[in-house]
């Protein structure tokens, strides 16, 4: 018995784990979207819950990917974030509660996406560790305030790979050693970030933007 469990735990700490708060079918009103039909998107810098400061730029820096790769014109995070420096507004909260109306005049931006994190975290266990990023996310017409698309997801990230006993007591070790010593957040940001918004991730995503060949199939 105690060798099956070790071979069950070896297997499932070769896994890179991805839970999704996201239901079964597909319960997004699209009716505004495909109203409005978003060209570019402004993500502004996430809220956090969690007590990691990097984890408002390492979840902003790997939005821009996964957005721009669905057809979408996504500002410049630098570009906007200095724009809010240089007027005397650093806070999150604070540039999340600048009135729509106003960042719509500044940047013309299309829609808007507000992200807050709720968990981003080193996790650790005897056998196994991993990264947990956890978020949610709606997009905001820039214009009318109508809300276009929400969603939220949870993901658990691994990358240990022991097989025995003692190489997944080494594999955690070094998981959390590695960890402590660089930004695994980041890569634990890449992978949630593709699975919430990339349309062939999830069953109910950011619909695909006009620079997109699929954007007209969604229509049909």
């Amino acid at each position: 018995m105690p060798k099956i469990i070790f071979f069950i735990s070896s297997i499932v700490s070769a896994l890179w784990l991805v839970s999704g708060c996201a239901t079964p079918k597909n319960t997004i009103d699209y009716t505004n979207f495909k109203k409005h039909e978003p060209r570019s998107i402004l993500v502004l810098m996430p809220t956090s819950m969690a007590n990691n400061v990097t984890a408002g730029p390492a979840v902003l820096a790997t939005s821009i990917t996964p957005l721009t790769e669905s057809g979408y014109y996504v500002f410049s995070p630098s570009m906007v974030y200095d724009t809010f420096k240089y007027n005397g507004v650093t806070d999150a909260q604070e540039i999340q509660n600048i009135p729509l109306a106003k960042i719509y005049e500044v940047f013309g931006a299309d829609a808007v996406l507000y992200i807050n994190i709720s968990e981003y975290a080193s996790k650790y266990a005897v056998l196994s560790s991993y990264f947990t990023v956890a978020v949610n996310a709606r997009l905001v017409d820039a214009q009318s305030g109508d809300l276009l698309w929400q969603g939220g997801l949870k993901t658990d990230y691994s990358q240990s790979s022991g097989n025995s006993l003692l190489e997944m007591l080494v594999s955690s070790l070094v998981a959390k050693i590695v960890s402590e010593l660089s930004d695994q957040g980041y890569e634990a940001a890449k992978v949630h970030n593709f699975n919430l918004y990339n349309p062939g991730a999830r069953i109910d995503p950011i619909l695909y933007g006009p620079y997109h060949p699929k954007h007209q199939e969604q229509f049909k």
